[in-house]
């Protein structure tokens, strides 16, 4: 549980210390740990597991979940990635798994439509 103080008309979010852990630690870590392998393994980036968890289960604002579940999802990219790189095509094993020539049309025209569009 998350209590908030005015400091100098500045208002701060202070969280409980990390130990001891309480039930919503266990359970809110527990229930990401599972969020991660599943948004993993369905291939979404887990966002929207990850944000109502750490909103709900373990009181973190907003502003503090945003954050965090990019820095979930980004660490789940690099995994998935760094298994995924190295695996070969069923029926062709002198290609790759990951079709590669697709991000590099695609990511080009994404980060371009991103700069005018958001």
């Amino acid at each position: 549980n998350g209590s908030c103080v005015a400091e100098v008309g500045c208002y701060v979010c202070m969280h409980k210390e990390l130990i001891p852990l309480d039930t919503f630690d266990v359970l809110g870590a527990g229930l990401l740990f599972l969020g991660g392998i599943l948004a993993g393994a369905s291939g979404i980036g887990g966002g929207g597991l990850n944000v109502p968890l750490l909103l709900l289960v373990l009181n973190f604002l907003f502003e503090e979940a945003v954050p965090i579940s990019h820095v979930m999802v980004f660490g789940n990219a690099i995994a998935q990635n760094s298994v995924n790189a190295w695996r070969r095509h069923p029926l062709d094993p002198r290609r790759p798994l990951v079709d590669f020539d697709v991000p590099l049309i695609l990511l080009p025209m994404q980060l371009l439509g991103n700069s005018f569009g958001v």
